[in-house]
């Protein structure tokens, strides 16, 4: 804390933390200890099975992530209610997965505040549901998600690299209900699935195992779809009788529809080309 303090060079207006699960019961001490030797006032944060850090990424460890702001032209505003995020030009949420969803949370927040950018996530743990926790400065929140807007002085760039590469074919979705894909291209998508599938070589059918998600176009007036053309989700289920595919996000007729592999070169290729039409665009991050 008394490093990060003295690398930014004066106190922070916000700090947003990520810490281990084993710090769960700790929260109270930690706290206390950023805002004597950090002179921390506003602080968000979460738990989390990996953390990032400065030009590092770690797993399974103990520990945390810092990271302290200094923004002397933007007001800050913490709360856990979307509505009194209006005014603000930006905002980060962060979530507990066991009692909420983030795409509800999503829905909701383009429906209030469709022009305001929002970025962030479900907080991540140990196995226990206690692992799993959102805090400020007064501690745990009882609250299951929490908004932090910036009004004023900042411009927040969201960056997304999915890290898949497309298999297979596109199709269009002509049967769906709810988050089940029911139809693609008039044939059962679990056919299709498995199609993609074969169409890799033995080797990598190996790696693929667990790492096959659905791609939903981000725009459909394209000709030829390509990594990065894709919002990535998760197959949650199939129903083998008939062939249905049950995705982590609503779907609807008409979207187009690719299977996506993880691929960590594709990622980083992604990682590295938005980063760089990014800084052309605005310039250097301050954060």
């Amino acid at each position: 804390a008394s490093a990060c303090l003295k690398e930014l060079g004066t106190d922070p207006d916000l700090v947003i933390a990520f810490v281990t699960s084993d710090y769960g019961p700790h929260l109270k001490a930690l706290i206390q200890t950023l805002q004597i030797d950090g002179h921390v006032a506003t602080i968000v944060g979460g738990s989390a099975s990996g953390l990032a850090g400065v030009g590092r990424e770690q797993e399974q460890i103990s520990g945390m992530t810092l990271l302290f702001l200094k923004m002397p032209s933007t007001a800050v505003h913490v709360s856990s209610e979307i509505g009194k995020r209006r005014g603000a030009d930006a905002a980060v949420v962060l979530c507990n997965p066991l009692n909420v969803s983030f795409n509800s949370i999503l829905n909701d927040w383009n429906e209030q505040l469709p022009a305001v950018p929002l970025v962030g996530g479900s907080v991540t743990g140990g196995p226990d549901e206690n692992d799993l926790f959102i805090f400020t400065a007064e501690g745990k929140c009882k609250k299951d998600k929490i908004f932090v807007g910036f009004e004023g002085g900042v411009r927040l760039e969201p960056l997304v690299s999915p890290g898949c590469r497309s298999i297979g074919k596109p199709f269009v979705i002509t049967a769906a209900r709810g988050n089940e894909v029911l139809s693609l291209g008039q044939r059962e998508p679990f056919t299709i699935l498995e199609e993609a599938f074969e169409s890799l070589g033995e080797e990598m059918q190996i790696e693929a195992e667990g790492n096959i998600f659905a791609g939903l176009a981000i725009e459909e007036e394209i000709d030829e779809f390509k990594s990065g053309d894709f919002h990535i989700h998760q197959i949650v289920s199939a129903t083998l009788n008939d062939g249905r595919l049950m995705l982590g996000a609503p779907v609807r007729v008409g979207q187009t529809m690719q299977f996506q592999l993880r691929d960590p070169l594709a990622a980083e290729s992604l990682l590295e080309s938005e980063c760089r039409r990014i800084k052309d665009k605005s310039g250097a991050p301050f954060a």
